[in-house]
């Protein structure tokens, strides 16, 4: 049976891989701010066949029409904008419930935030990308980590005596990937950043994804610092 599965576009590379599972997928572009749209970058990774991009307003078209099996949210937010339909829903969580906290510097604390989101997530299937993430928000649900497709990447050569450091807003969420200590690691040495960045002037997008793929391939090593208490190890770019 093909499911027609609508979902919202906070992440690419986890999309592509959610894909791979096949049936259709109808991608929402969430307003960020007034007017302004989350587009897919497609610098990023480029759409997949199965994949449609949709606005707000035609995903909620298709839901008035029934012509949606399931909805796959990432945040509360995703759980709000199709609160008024019943039909089956997950919800995945990426982070834990201790960074999101401490991202929104400690303006709202936990157990006012769980009584809050209470109405919206217990309704729902939920899905924790790792054991620390369950764990975190003491919630019921299945762990499912992220997947990769071997099949994609090329074999490693690491000619280029460079570091590699990959990953969206380094300096901003440093309590939980740990930029700092990843500055200190590099100092004096070679690096190359990839990511959006634009508060660290040395980073840029990558062309691509092959020429993501190319300097995983040829890069000499790849830092992680992701921060225990905040992150699991590793994160997706690892």
């Amino acid at each position: 049976m093909n499911l027609k599965i609508l979902t919202f576009n906070w992440h690419e590379p986890y999309l592509c891989l959610l894909t791979k599972i096949g049936h259709e997928f109808l991608v929402v572009e969430p307003e960020v701010a007034s007017g302004k749209s989350r587009h897919w970058d497609q610098n990023m990774r480029p759409l997949p066949k199965n994949a449609s991009l949709v606005s707000l307003e035609e995903a909620l078209d298709q839901l008035n029409q029934n012509a949606v099996d399931l909805v796959i949210a990432h945040n509360v937010k995703d759980l709000i904008e199709i609160r008024d339909y019943t039909l089956p829903k997950i919800l995945v969580f990426h982070n834990r419930l201790t960074t999101e906290i401490d991202l929104g510097n400690g303006k709202i604390g936990r157990d006012d935030y769980l009584s809050k989101i209470q109405p919206f997530v217990e309704p729902v299937k939920k899905v924790f990308i790792s054991e620390s993430k369950k764990s975190d928000w003491g919630l019921e649900g299945r762990v499912i980590p992220p997947g990769i497709d071997v099949d994609e990447y090329d074999t490693y050569t690491g000619e280029n005596s460079r570091i590699l450091r990959v990953g969206n807003l380094l300096k901003e969420r440093d309590l939980m990937l740990g930029f700092t200590a990843s500055e200190k690691i590099i100092a004096g040495l070679p690096a190359v950043t990839l990511g959006m960045n634009p508060s660290i002037p040395e980073a840029r997008l990558s062309a691509g994804f092959q020429d993501l793929k190319d300097h995983y391939r040829t890069s000499r090593l790849y830092l992680n610092t992701t921060v225990e208490g905040y992150e699991d190890g590793y994160n997706l770019a690892m």
